[in-house]
């Protein structure tokens, strides 16, 4: 049986409940222990209550106050990882719209890569399209040399050499040295543009790929010897003077012999050339099984 006097402190129980979920944790245990101090002092001093009295209400608002520490502990607990996983999934989501923005700009640079991939291909296309043009443009040049210039250039080199070395041919034909000196020019230069245009179908022969060699079993020496018998006449209009040194003999060699001969006619019309004056010197030396030679000029 509750007295009167006794009642109103129950209801300092609701206080510490309601206190206890608006204002945190620790709130209940300190309002509680205010509430007793207060209400101890109050019904002993103010009122004249009997401590006994007092006890059954000071344990329920103690009980209560527990009560309510453990239900706001749970609240506020369960509140704190509801805001940190807010918290979380907001820093998630920033992320992903970051994300989400590097992979657009990300998908932007490829596809603008991808278009200058298509333009540089179509360029590549329209290249190797105009280097076939090119090639077959430069092939047909090359047929037109073979077939259009080098028969009358094979005709004026026959008849300039027929008519400067054997004047007689042509009956009793009596030939101003100025006017011979002419026709030998002629017959040098024709000579000299046909070994042009030679050049000219070896190196397209070459880049081709149908450069032919045939190997055979040579003497180098005397290789290097019938090239110089070959290029005499131009070293002796040249007046340069030829030094020659070979060895006594020299092992077989598995070569193309005309395209040796051709390779050191070549380099020795270069050094006939370029050469003012001096000597122009052709050597060949042997080293194990193989064969070295050279042309050196002043």
């Amino acid at each position: 049986i509750i007295s009167p006097s006794e009642i109103w402190i129950y209801y300092l129980s609701l206080v510490i409940n309601i206190m206890g979920l608006l204002s945190g944790t620790r709130t209940p245990v300190v309002i509680t222990a205010v509430i007793i101090t207060i209400v101890v002092y109050y019904a002993i001093y103010v009122m004249r209550l009997p401590l006994m009295s007092i006890v059954a209400p000071l344990g329920l608002l103690s009980i209560t106050a527990l009560t309510s520490w453990f239900s706001s502990h749970n609240l506020y607990t369960a509140l704190w990882w509801a805001l940190d996983s807010q918290g979380r999934a907001w820093k998630a989501a920033n992320e992903a719209r970051q994300r989400r923005g590097e992979l657009r700009r990300a998908v932007h640079s490829l596809e603008m890569t991808h278009a200058v991939l298509e333009r540089t291909t179509h360029e590549l296309e329209v290249a190797r399209q105009q280097a076939e043009e090119a090639h077959r443009a430069k092939a047909h040049f090359v047929a037109n040399i073979s077939h259009e210039l080098r028969t009358p250039l094979n005709i004026i080199v026959g008849f300039g050499e027929m008519v400067c070395t054997a004047p007689e041919t042509y009956g009793d034909l009596d030939l101003s040295p100025a006017l011979r000196a002419d026709l030998i020019t002629i017959w040098r230069n024709a000579e000299h543009l046909l070994s042009m245009i030679d050049d000219v179908l070896d190196l397209a022969q070459i880049e081709a790929q149908r450069l032919p060699i045939l190997p055979e079993p040579v003497d180098g020496c005397q290789l290097v010897r019938d090239a110089l018998v070959t290029a005499s006449a131009l070293l002796r209009d040249s007046g340069l003077e030829l030094r020659v040194s070979l060895p006594e003999s020299s092992p077989p060699l598995l070569v193309d012999p005309t395209r040796i001969r051709q390779v050191l006619l070549n380099l020795i019309n270069n050094a006939v050339r370029f050469t003012s004056e001096g000597y122009i010197e052709v050597t060949a030396r042997v080293d194990d099984d193989e064969m070295v030679i050279s042309v050196r000029d002043t």
